[in-house]
């Protein structure tokens, strides 16, 4: 049971860090996006 619990865990860790990765590039694209948006405008 605690090899398992153990391994969930360790899935979950990593689930977590590829979902911060993958909102962080998101939020990179975005501002980048918003940054030269004006500039492409004007």
């Amino acid at each position: 049971m605690k090899k398992k619990k153990m391994a969930f865990g360790i899935r979950g860790l990593i689930f977590a860090a590829t979902a911060l990765s993958l909102a962080q590039g998101a939020l990179g694209l975005d501002t980048a996006v918003r940054r030269s948006g004006p500039v492409v405008d004007s």
